[in-house]
């Protein structure tokens, strides 16, 4: 009962309106004329037929047709009202009635030929008087026009119904109570599961941003209908999210007392400004087709382009009886206001329409600028004009008298939105975590800090992602990036490096060009180095000319990523971003690993994992890979991961390792370099922690049938190079017990045989390291130096390989003669040592001849032989020469 009195209710009101109403008048008045034409066109048929007796009494009907038929052309509403513009593509309604006249003249024809069939139908339509035919006719007629209305009304209801589902589908809600719901969830979850994709956010319940009261003021303007009203957000802020808000709450919560209709015409695929306004009276008429019969105004778009194009004054516009642009729009607004409908009219990219609208941008836009006026004075359409900026060349300011500027994202939200990334990405792969990160602590994805005013990074980076969709761009490129190098890269490096690839890509590629300086800015003087930050800096502000107001979060974010790479400062960041992009290690450059996106073979979780499990003793695989192929990358973490326990351990393992590897084989360069990585490791863990002497005497305790390996133990700790940072802590009690190690290895009560053969193999540069490049000046290098050199001369005479083992006690820097090495050098022969070691000196150019080392890198042994060369070529010139 309830739906009944709401029923009639609404339209008594809409019956008790139609009296004052002027534009349901005139729709009926256009009706009226309608039929007159038609009957114009049917009197002539019935004239002609033989049943028709009463065609010579209706001929007056005539000229009343052909009045309101000449009244159409002249007022210019024929093409529209008779739909002849568009016959082919899109017939007329009244095509339907001169169809429908010969299929009821056919059956009125056979109806004589059914008396034997139906005799009391012949006696019937012969008996009845002509009146009462007609009235039966009648009769039939409103019969017929009830069972139409009947049936009209509902498909109306079905279509009404399913423009509400189609409506309730497109907004993603399940019944019409959801419309203006809230979301329920927190903000960063529902944007991080919406970057995937560009849409647009499909209703209130997906709003990420707290956009909802933004739209209800939108949607009370519109109820108002004050003005028309300008939208004005940057790219990609939301504007289609919010078209999809505001039509929620629109159809939703019923704020207005009159239905309203959303038309939305975007300007951007029209390459003319011919097309464009035809586009938006298209869809505006298309739109409202839907609701109401459109016939009385078929055609609008080109008849008003006939008048825009169509100029004249006086006589010439007389004659051709055109209506102006106002009054055709003005067929638009009467029926809009007949209907009880307000559309509202939102035209969006109208920036980007001006600026490929053409040269003589004000001429050429002048024509959307007048429809859009038009459509603004108008009672039953309401333009939202929806632009990135006011101006280019619109003018929304003069069209519009309210206007509303989409905020940008707030810092809070954006930091919300990173932290909940960034943990939903250390899901992938536990092992990302890599123990103490200060660098996350320096970034800190936290919206607290937000309140302090302290610049951080990450206020920075959440400046630089101003709008959903570059914050969408950005963390979809980082994701994508993280998916392939899960664990290869660091992953606050990464985010930075997307966002300014996502927002200012020509400074990624000014990153790319300067990586070598952002990765390793030393070497220069301080002078050299503040004009290079200086002109990084010019190149970075002409990059930036278009965005200025970037400029300092850019820096921001550029410095935390590359510490000390555009200012003089953060030099120590460096060294706590494991696999930050501003580091390139010997076993990878992890900007080239960001660019190319491909995971590495020597994976660096694979070592890090090896690194845990050795940690919690699950294996003991570590030590082997250091004589692997991943062994810079294990001396790269293990001096950053491990502890001063840890790194004992794995020199003890290692060194081990490598004597069973060994055996009695001669070190192989790879055995050679995994211990003294293991060294180094070992070395940089104990850097500021007391020194372990006991770990290196029982490994050499292990070795003693190694002299290349005591050698490379006594050389690194206790030699003039390669010594470990905390030389200080290294005591001087260990160093010595080491030369005394040494020493017994090269005791001279050994045969000179068995000490060739002990140093056979062993890497001569150490042992000259050891004993002549020793820079603390104690009068004997190791102990009983003198007996132990003899020892060592005599084991030269055994064998020519131990040669280079003791160029040095014959050959000295000095003013001599000059060898080429790696660097050109001047060295000196020392006479006397020389002689006692080969009275002939032919005996040394046999030698190098045999061995080559005249060709090798040895710049002692190349300058004994220049030298021996030069004194024999002297001698043969001088035979008194003694």
């Amino acid at each position: 009962m309830q739906r009944i009195r709401d029923f009639a209710a609404r339209h008594w009101s809409k019956l008790a309106a139609f009296a004052p109403n002027l534009h349901i008048r005139r729709r009926w008045y256009h009706i009226l004329g309608l039929a007159l034409i038609g009957a114009a066109g049917a009197i002539p048929l019935l004239g002609l037929t033989s049943f028709c007796t009463y065609a010579d009494k209706t001929i007056f009907f005539a000229p009343v047709a052909l009045a309101a038929l000449i009244a159409a052309i002249l007022t210019g509403r024929f093409p529209s009202l008779s739909g002849l513009r568009h016959f082919a593509t899109y017939p007329p309604t009244w095509i339907s009635a001169i169809i429908g006249l010969p299929i009821i003249s056919i059956a009125y024809f056979t109806v004589p030929k059914l008396e034997g069939r139906c005799a009391g139908l012949g006696k019937l339509s012969g008996s009845l008087p002509a009146g009462e035919l007609c009235l039966w006719g009648a009769a039939f007629i409103c019969s017929i026009f009830a069972i139409c209305v009947i049936a009209g009304r509902v498909m109306n209801g079905a279509k009404t119904r399913s423009e509400v589902a189609a409506l309730l589908k497109e907004l993603g809600r399940d019944s019409r109570e959801d419309l203006g719901k809230p979301n329920t969830s927190p903000g960063n979850s529902l944007f991080i599961k919406s970057i995937e994709s560009d849409a647009p956010a499909a209703n209130l319940g997906v709003d990420a941003f707290c956009r909802r009261d933004f739209a209800q003021r939108i949607v009370d303007h519109i109820a108002a209908k004050t003005a028309a009203i300008a939208i004005i957000g940057s790219r990609g802020a939301g504007k289609t999210s919010l078209y999809n808000f505001v039509r929620e709450f629109a159809v939703g919560r019923a704020t207005t007392s009159r239905p309203i209709l959303f038309v939305r015409a975007s300007l951007w695929p029209y390459g003319t400004v011919e097309a464009g306004v035809r586009g938006i009276l298209e869809q505006a008429a298309g739109a409202l087709s839907s609701h109401i019969n459109m016939s009385m105004i078929w055609g609008l778009p080109d008849a008003y382009i006939d008048a825009m194009e169509t100029g004249g004054f006086g006589l010439a516009r007389l004659l051709r009886r055109s209506r102006s642009p106002e009054q055709i729009l003005g067929d638009f607004n009467s029926i809009c206001s007949a209907a009880g409908i307000t559309i509202v009219l939102w035209v969006e990219d109208i920036d980007r329409f001006a600026a490929t609208a053409g040269i003589d941008k004000e001429e050429r836009l002048e024509p959307v600028r007048a429809l859009l006026h038009a459509f603004s004075t108008s009672s039953a359409v309401l333009p939202v004009l929806v632009a990135s900026r006011l101006g280019q060349g619109f003018d929304l300011e003069k069209l519009v008298r309210r206007v509303e500027y989409i905020p940008s994202l707030s810092r809070a939200a954006v930091l919300d939105i990173l932290a909940g990334f960034t943990e939903e990405q250390e899901k992938t792969n536990p092992l990302v975590n890599l123990g103490i990160k200060p660098n996350r602590a320096w970034l800190e994805f936290n919206a607290h800090f937000e309140r302090t005013g302290l610049s951080k990074p990450s206020h920075s980076l959440a400046d630089l992602l101003r709008t959903p969709r570059i914050l969408k761009h950005a963390l979809r490129l980082a994701k994508d990036t993280w998916d392939r190098l899960a664990g290869e890269i660091d992953l606050d490096d990464v985010l930075c490096l997307s966002a300014i690839q996502s927002t200012h890509p020509r400074v990624l590629d000014f990153v790319r060009h300067n990586i070598r300086w952002l990765q390793n800015p030393f070497g220069e003087d301080e002078k050299e180095r503040n004009a290079q930050y200086a002109e990084l800096t010019r190149q970075l502000e002409s990059l930036m000319s278009t965005a200025p107001g970037d400029m300092p979060a850019l820096l921001e974010v550029l410095n935390f990523v590359f510490p000390g790479g555009l200012q003089p400062s953060g030099f120590g960041m460096r060294s706590k971003k494991l696999q930050g992009v501003s580091v390139r290690s010997r076993h990878a450059d992890y900007f080239e690993r960001f660019l190319i996106r491909e995971a590495p073979t020597n994976a660096d979780v694979d070592t890090i994992g090896e690194i845990r499990k050795f940690q919690s003793a699950q294996s003991a695989e570590l030590p082997a890979l250091l004589f692997s192929a991943r062994q810079e990358s294990v001396a790269y973490f293990s001096k950053r991961l491990l502890l001063e326990a840890e790194a004992s351990r794995l020199l003890e393992l290692a060194f081990s390792l490598a004597i069973d590897l060994l055996g009695t084989a001669a070190m192989t360069p790879l055995v050679d370099s995994g211990l003294r990585e293991a060294m180094s490791i070992y070395d940089d863990v104990h850097d500021s922690a007391p020194f372990d002497s006991n770990v290196l005497f029982s490994v050499l305790a292990r070795a003693t049938s190694r002299l290349d390996v005591v050698l490379m133990v006594v050389d690194h700790y206790a030699g003039p190079s390669n010594r470990p940072k905390n030389t200080e802590v290294v005591a001087a009690p260990f160093r010595t017990e080491l030369r005394n190690i040494l020493a017994r290895e090269l005791s001279p009560d050994i045969s000179a045989a068995v000490l060739a053969t002990k140093l056979r193999g062993c890497n001569p540069f150490m042992l000259r390291s050891i004993v002549w490049d020793y820079s603390p000046k104690e009068e004997e290098p190791i102990p009983e130096w003198p007996r132990v050199r003899e020892s060592l001369v005599q084991a030269a005479g055994e064998s020519s390989d131990i040669l280079a083992h003791i160029s040095r006690l014959f050959v000295s820097e000095g003013a001599g003669l000059s060898a080429k090495g790696a660097f050109t050098e001047r060295y000196a022969v020392q006479e006397p040592a020389f002689r006692a070691l080969f009275p002939e000196r032919h005996v040394i150019l046999d030698i190098l001849a045999a061995q080559e080392h005249s060709r090798s890198d040895d710049i002692y042994i190349q300058a004994a032989h220049q030298y021996s060369v030069a004194q024999l070529a002297k001698e043969s010139a001088t035979p008194n020469a003694s």
